[in-house]
C-alpha cells in the first residue's frame, strides 16, 4: 500500500544510497554543456508510434531550474537560495501541483528530503534522513487514504538501515503489524553481496539475494533465491564509455554523489536480461530482456540513445536524441 516517493530529477535517488569515496573516484569527462532536450520516439509491438520531449530550461547562473514534459504537459521547476541550495522542487500537471520535494541542509550538506504528494484526492508523504557522511539513515512514508465511504485510513511505513564501522550491514522495516528484517554482506568495497530476509509472519522468510559484481563495481548478476531454490536471476552488461547520466546532470550542493550500495554504473548498460524459473518443467526462461546502444560527438556528449524492451511476447524499440548546449 505504501508507496515509495523518491526524487524525480537528480539521477534517481534510490532507497540505499551512500556517498561517493575518494579511493574509489568515477571517471568523468570535463563538462562544458548542458544538456537542453531530449527527444524520444517509440515504435510498439502493433506498429503504432509515440513521441516525446523533454526540454530543460536554465538561469543565467547556469543552475537548472525547470524541467518540461512537453508530452504530458507536465514540468518540474527547482527553487534555489541565496547560497546555491537547491530547497525546492515542485511537479507540475495541468497546471497543477502534484509533487512537492523540499530539501533540508545541516553544516552545508543535505539532512532531510520530504515529498508529499497528491494523487487521485490521496495524499502521500515520504521522509528520507540523512547522516553527514551521505548514507541514508531512515525512511519514512505515511499514505492518508480516504475510501468511497468517507472513512480515512493512514498507513504508515518506517525503514531504519544499521551500519558497522561505516558499512551497511541490515535494515529493518515496519509496515502496520508486520515486521521485515534484512541481514546485509557487503565486499570491501560496501557493495552488497547477500541480502537475508526475515518476517514476522513468515510470508518471506527463506528468501534470500546474491549480488555479483565485475572489476569496476558494476552489477553484473542478481540471483533471487527462495528456500534455498534459485527463482529467479538477471544479468547485465556495459559498454567502455562513461555513464551518460554522469555527463547529463550532475549532483546539486551540499548533496552526496549518490552511489548505489548495489553497485554502481561506471559505463553504460548495454544489456539487461531477467530469467524465471518455471515451477512445472523446473527450468530458467528469459522473461524480460531490454538491449541499448549509445552514439557520442567527439568530446564523448551522447548524441544518440536506441534500444529494444521485449517483455511478455511484445517489443518496443526507442531511439532518444540529444540536444546539448555548449559555451
Amino acid at each position: 500500500m505504501i508507496k515509495q516517493l523518491l526524487p524525480c530529477l537528480f539521477a534517481a535517488l534510490m532507497l540505499i544510497t551512500g556517498c561517493e569515496s575518494d579511493s574509489d573516484p568515477a571517471p568523468s569527462i570535463q563538462k562544458t554543456c548542458k544538456i537542453i532536450s531530449i527527444h524520444s520516439t517509440y515504435i510498439n509491438s502493433d506498429g503504432s508510434k509515440d513521441t516525446s520531449t523533454i526540454t530543460h530550461e536554465y538561469d543565467t547562473q547556469n543552475r537548472l531550474i525547470a524541467i518540461n514534459d512537453i508530452r504530458n504537459s507536465s514540468k518540474t521547476e527547482s527553487t534555489y537560495n541565496s547560497e546555491d541550495f537547491l530547497t525546492e522542487q515542485r511537479s507540475i500537471k495541468n497546471g497543477q501541483i502534484v509533487n512537492v520535494t523540499s530539501y533540508e541542509y545541516v553544516q552545508g550538506k543535505l539532512h532531510k528530503t520530504t515529498i508529499t504528494s497528491k494523487e487521485n484526492g490521496q495524499k502521500y508523504r515520504t521522509e528520507l534522513v540523512y547522516a553527514m557522511d551521505g548514507y541514508l539513515v531512515s525512511s519514512i512514508s505515511q499514505d492518508s487514504i480516504t475510501f468511497s465511504d468517507g472513512t480515512l485510513q493512514i498507513y504508515t511505513d518506517t525503514t531504519v538501515y544499521t551500519f558497522t564501522n561505516g558499512k551497511l550491514t541490515g535494515k529493518i522495516q515496519k509496515e502496520g503489524n508486520s515486521t521485515h528484517t534484512t541481514i546485509i554482506e557487503t565486499n570491501e568495497r560496501g557493495f552488497v553481496t547477500k541480502e537475508i530476509g526475515q518476517d514476522n509472519n513468515s510470508s518471506l522468510n527463506g528468501n534470500k539475494d546474491i549480488y555479483m559484481y565485475d572489476g569496476e563495481g558494476q552489477l553484473i548478476r542478481r540471483e533471487h533465491y527462495s528456500n534455498e531454490e534459485l527463482t529467479q536471476y538477471d544479468t547485465y552488461e556495459y559498454d567502455d564509455k562513461e555513464n551518460a547520466a554522469n555527463i547529463l546532470y550532475s549532483s546539486p550542493k551540499g548533496h552526496p554523489t549518490f552511489r548505489i550500495y548495489y553497485g554502481f554504473q561506471v559505463h553504460n548498460m548495454t544489456k539487461h536480461a531477467k530469467y524465471f524459473l518455471d515451477l512445472n518443467s523446473k527450468v530458467m526462461e528469459q522473461a524480460y530482456v531490454e538491449t541499448y546502444e549509445y552514439e557520442y560527438d567527439t568530446e564523448g556528449y551522447p548524441k544518440q540513445r536506441t534500444g529494444t524492451v521485449l517483455s511478455r511476447g511484445k517489443t518496443t524499440k526507442f531511439t532518444a536524441l540529444y540536444t546539448f548546449n555548449c559555451q
